[in-house]
């Protein structure tokens, strides 16, 4: 079964305003072809403020399995054909669990393989 994020637009502002200074909020979006797996092209989640772009990745994966197959690999990592940028850096090779997370940011995946 495939998360539904459509359905689910308040409920992220709703979890945010209970849990307080213990959460942050970061902007996900998929782009291309991506954002019809991913449900929707724009997502708000609602994470530990010690988060990192792995504990994300992580939340992507248990949530929507059909775009985790595409986009990370067995071992966790992004697959080669995806570009990861973080607040409009390319992030993609870098160990995403030494990026630390902050409130607003946002974390874009870009198929680089598309038809044109």
């Amino acid at each position: 079964m495939n998360f539904n994020w459509k359905r689910l637009k308040l409920l992220p502002t709703i979890f945010f305003l209970m849990n307080g200074k213990n959460s942050i909020m970061v902007k996900v979006r998929a782009v291309a072809s991506l954002s019809d797996i991913f449900g929707n092209e724009v997502c708000e989640l609602v994470i530990s403020r010690r988060a990192t772009l792995k504990d994300v990745f992580d939340r992507i994966s248990s949530d929507n399995s059909r775009f985790s197959k595409i986009v990370f690999s067995e071992k966790g990592t992004v697959n080669p054909t995806i570009m990861v940028l973080l607040n409009g850096k390319e992030v993609s090779s870098f160990d995403p669990e030494k990026i630390k997370i902050k409130e607003g940011e946002e974390i874009v995946f870009i198929p680089l393989i598309h038809g044109g």
